[in-house]
């Protein structure tokens, strides 16, 4: 899964329409978002969330950490991830 979210990564940054919602915005609407800096900051936050994950499983595998538990570890950090990038995609529109 984090080898998956590093790709994905790259590719967003290289590919920008790839970002949901972005893709469906008119020409007028895509001029407004800074989408080299969008494109930028979500895919540090997909390395970052990815790094995270790889880290975290690891260490719940050196400790043995029980299957469910680690799987419910994993999806929080993907969860909060995707919640804060959200948020954090909001303040990419250009002022008109």
């Amino acid at each position: 899964m984090g080898v998956i979210l590093i790709i994905c990564g790259f590719l967003v940054k290289k590919y920008p329409n790839l970002i949901a919602g972005y893709n469906t915005l008119s020409e007028d609407d895509k001029e407004k978002v800074d989408i080299e800096n969008l494109s930028l900051m979500m895919k540090r936050a997909l390395i970052t969330i990815s790094a995270l994950i790889i880290v975290m499983g690891l260490i719940m595998s050196l400790i043995k950490v029980e299957e469910h538990y680690g799987l419910l570890i994993t999806s929080s950090i993907v969860i909060l991830g995707i919640i804060i990038m959200a948020i954090s995609a909001t303040k990419f529109n250009k002022k008109s």
